[in-house]
């Protein structure tokens, strides 16, 4: 089924973009606390 196909493709999508962002925050926490120190 297409349809599902494309359901998935975007659901790993949105996933690996929440990951992405979430690396990016905990990065910058990470820099503002040692910045902090």
């Amino acid at each position: 089924n297409r349809h599902v196909d494309f359901l998935k493709r975007d659901i790993i999508k949105a996933m690996n973009k929440a990951a992405a962002l979430d690396e990016l925050i905990t990065g910058r926490t990470l820099t503002v606390t040692r910045a902090a120190r």
